[in-house]
């Protein structure tokens, strides 16, 4: 099983490396260095769309935050109600009680932590306004 998974690394650090390197050419063709083409226009200048749609740094970050939040809403549910069936089916045992609790405990701090980026986010974009 070891072999297989660093094989399989092996092989996907090798593919990775050659688009990486195909991705890095210049504009070339197959037919030798005689035959390069260069697609370059002097003087244009490329501009690339926001595909986020924010302007400022603030705008991505609340954007990322309000993702993250959609994101802990449900999770947060889901390992709470985890956490509780734990407990719940624990049958006595101090440990199984102990990882149901820690499990609730986590959820609640991990959701807590998006709650204060999104509260630090609209603070910074107060600030900075």
């Amino acid at each position: 099983m070891y072999k297989k998974i660093l094989m399989i690394m092996f092989l996907v650090t090798v593919m990775i490396s050659k688009t990486e390197s195909i991705a890095r050419s210049e504009g070339t063709n197959t037919g030798g260095p005689e035959t390069r083409v260069d697609t370059r226009v002097p003087g244009a200048s490329i501009e690339l769309p926001d595909p986020l749609g924010g302007g400022t740094i603030i705008d991505l970050l609340r954007k990322i935050v309000d993702w993250l939040q959609k994101i802990a809403n449900p999770i947060a549910a889901i390992m709470i109600i985890y956490g509780a069936y734990q407990i719940l089916f624990a049958g006595g045992e101090a440990e199984k009680v102990k990882t149901g609790r820690n499990t609730i405990i986590y959820a609640a701090v991990g959701y807590g932590i998006i709650l204060i980026g999104w509260g630090l986010t609209s603070i910074i974009s107060e600030f900075f306004g």
